[in-house]
């Protein structure tokens, strides 16, 4: 199992200051960062768009974005972990949003390169996730 190197975080929008790059060496100072990003999100809808590339010791990658919502929000759901099984399981066609037919998914899977749908598939069963 490949462990972690390391998780950066580029905060893309909110408050000039904070639109930082943060590097973290494990899922929990990640998700830290990514709370403490909360809290100066938007409260009355929006959010704040962060850039989070995952590094592996391996040398993998795998890059998301993720809209950071304010904690208070009803919707907010800022997992970084979550976000990134829920990404590589759609690409590895292991899950599918329930707003998506099984044809709408196949769809749009048909439309990545088979390289990238292969590497989703490793890193979901050859790397760390959480932790």
């Amino acid at each position: 199992m490949s462990k972690i190197k390391m998780i950066s975080i580029d905060r893309a929008e909110g408050p000039s200051d904070l639109c930082v790059e943060t590097r973290h060496y494990d899922f929990r100072s990640a998700q830290v960062q990514v709370n403490k990003h909360a809290m100066t999100s938007p409260k009355n809808g929006g959010y704040d768009k962060h850039d989070v590339t995952f590094t592996w010791d391996d040398g993998r990658q795998w890059r998301i974005r993720l809209d950071v919502t304010h904690p208070d929000r009803e919707d907010s759901d800022n997992g970084i972990e979550q976000a990134l099984r829920r990404e590589l399981g759609f690409l590895a066609k292991r899950w599918r949003p329930a707003r998506l037919t099984e044809k709408q998914a196949d769809a749009i899977l048909s439309r990545r390169e088979p390289k990238m749908l292969e590497l989703a598939r490793s890193i979901l069963d050859e790397c760390e996730i959480g932790g």
